[in-house]
């Protein structure tokens, strides 16, 4: 019972961040180098990122960035990671956070002997 519990808590704050332009738990960074734009973004959350999905539009284009984490990896609270980048003037990138998962353990991982 507590499992479902869980499992259903974690999909609802999934589709909550899925929601949000404003995710309350990754922030999106944008930087202008040598006529691309570099896109990385940071943990802003309590816990771990096991996943995340950044969608990122031009005129004309549009790319989908996604980052999974597997076993005891994640992006960790405070963290950055570099999610791609684009050739295309600061002015006509778009991005937004389509999809953000949390890790359901903070301090185990579901390897961790009890």
């Amino acid at each position: 019972m507590r499992g479902s519990w869980l499992i259903s808590l974690v999909a609802l704050v999934a589709i909550v961040a899925s929601a949000a332009n404003r995710s309350p738990f990754l922030r999106l960074e944008r930087t202008s180098k040598a006529g691309k734009v570099q896109i990385s973004i940071k943990n802003i959350s309590a816990k771990p990122i096991v996943g995340y999905v950044v969608v990122v539009e031009i005129p004309n284009h549009r790319s989908v960035f996604r980052g999974v984490y597997t076993r005891k990896d994640a992006l960790g609270v405070g963290e950055k990671a570099s999610v791609g980048e684009v050739a295309a003037p600061m002015d006509q990138v778009s991005t937004s956070i389509d999809y953000v998962r949390l890790a359901a353990l903070s301090q185990r991982t579901p390897f961790a002997s009890v």
